[in-house]
């Protein structure tokens, strides 16, 4: 099967387009109206994140991250129990 075919890749990527029509890219700035959210570094978790060898995190990285996650919950939790995976 293709990628296009599969229901929980499809909505997954129209997860993307809802959390873009809440959270409009800054033409400016480059960062999402949620930016506001971790403050004004563009630099954040540094201190608490000194243990994990990741390192800090960027508002960017965060934000992506973000996106990723909303648009898999949006594909799990609007999709029946049998469109949820790609197997099958």
């Amino acid at each position: 099967a293709l990628f296009w075919q599969i229901p929980t890749v499809a909505t997954h990527e129209y997860g993307h387009h809802i959390f873009s029509t809440l959270a409009p890219i800054d033409a400016r700035s480059g960062l999402t109206a949620l930016s506001g959210c971790f403050g004004h570094e563009h630099r954040v978790l540094a201190a608490s994140d000194a243990a994990d060898s990741r390192g800090a995190r960027t508002t960017a990285e965060l934000e992506y991250a973000l996106n990723e996650g909303f648009a898999d919950l949006y594909a799990y939790y609007t999709l029946n129990p049998s469109e949820r995976s790609v197997y099958g």
